[in-house]
């Protein structure tokens, strides 16, 4: 699968990646596996790293899907949660962007960035630190 995700409790927040090609059953499971995981508390931040993403077949229903079943975990926790993303191709950013209007009705904040300099500004880190988280 073209997707992983790591806990980084000591910083606060989980680390989605995405690379190569990326379709609906990549993208949808490693959120269903996420949400489920024992580790994950409702309400802590994600970054998630697409700068490897080489091209797509992510849906709108999947992306959809993906934001319901967050906004479901949320809302039943109570909390809300705040999602930076860094996407430079223009297909994984287009994907984010509309992933971003699609979460926008619910308790997560989601950003999207092309540029390491941007996500690093909204979290206010300096880049080499979030290049560093990322690794």
């Amino acid at each position: 699968m073209p997707g992983d995700f790591t806990f980084k409790k000591d910083l606060g927040f989980v680390l989605t990646r995405f690379w190569g090609l990326v379709s609906d059953p990549d993208f949808t499971g490693v959120y269903a596996a996420l949400l489920s995981d024992a580790q994950f508390e409702p309400g802590m931040s994600e970054i998630s790293d697409l700068r490897l993403v080489t091209s797509s077949r992510v849906s709108a229903a999947a992306l959809n899907q993906v934001a319901g079943m967050t906004k479901s975990k949320l809302v039943s926790a109570n909390t809300s949660s705040r999602t930076v993303i860094v996407a430079p191709r223009t297909l994984p950013f287009g994907l984010s962007r509309m992933y971003e209007g699609l979460a926008s009705s619910g308790p997560q904040e989601v950003r999207v960035f092309r540029t390491l300099q941007g996500a690093a500004d909204s979290l206010n880190l300096r880049p080499a630190d979030l290049e560093r988280i990322l690794a």
